[in-house]
């Protein structure tokens, strides 16, 4: 028998044999509420950061087990902390103390976001050893596909590809064929590879002052 209800209910069984004689036995039981689980099912997490998974629980669980458990500061605790490099579906599965079960899932979308990167919009290469190259850095970047970089009149002045995240050797240093350009805004490409594997293109200006 199957109860969608708690509370109490009795069970009455009767037993009987071809020849006509029957017995019959009841019994008073307790139907025990399931356990409740309540959380939105995704949530958005930037790469690199953690997040205490937000979920509640109805009371008198006493087991919680969390799966998979990469990524979470605990495995058998109501609320860890997560904090995958990439997007992952968590199950929480509860008992509480009268044996009841109950499981939910949570997605942690993870995604490169612009808390992951910086660009500078100005730099000076004038060798005083301050803001001299105009590089991305960030966190959590695996590295830099390409970053090309043009004048006003569309005409490519300076390319790298493939080079490491947060490297100022790798930047431009404002030199064009080993001429000083001129202090004026140009125009910067970036692919990023972040370490999901998500590339984030960027576009923007950077005025180069002397």
């Amino acid at each position: 028998m199957r109860y969608t209800n708690s509370g109490q209910a009795t069970l009455n069984l009767t037993a009987s044999v071809a020849f006509g004689c029957s017995a019959s036995v009841s019994k008073d039981v307790t139907i025990w509420p399931l356990p409740s689980i309540q959380n939105v099912p995704e949530i958005v997490m930037p790469l690199g950061f953690e997040t205490t998974l937000p979920i509640t629980y109805s009371d008198n669980i006493n087991q919680y087990t969390w799966s998979p458990g990469d990524a979470l500061s605990c495995t058998n605790c109501p609320t860890p902390v997560a904090n995958p490099k990439f997007t992952t579906n968590y199950r929480v599965s509860v008992v509480d103390a009268n044996g009841c079960r109950a499981t939910s899932n949570i997605v942690v979308r993870v995604i490169c976001e612009n808390r992951n990167y910086f660009i500078p919009n100005t730099f000076s290469p004038n060798n005083d050893g301050q803001n001299d190259v105009f590089y991305p850095r960030g966190r959590s970047l695996d590295r830099i596909q390409s970053m090309r970089i043009f004048n006003r009149w569309g005409e490519m002045v300076f390319e790298r590809k493939n080079f490491a995240p947060n490297a100022a050797s790798e930047g431009w240093n404002g030199m064009i064929r080993g001429q000083q350009a001129a202090s004026d805004a140009y125009v910067y490409i970036i692919e990023v590879i972040c370490e999901n594997g998500q590339v984030v293109a960027l576009k923007g200006n950077v005025t180069l002052i002397r």
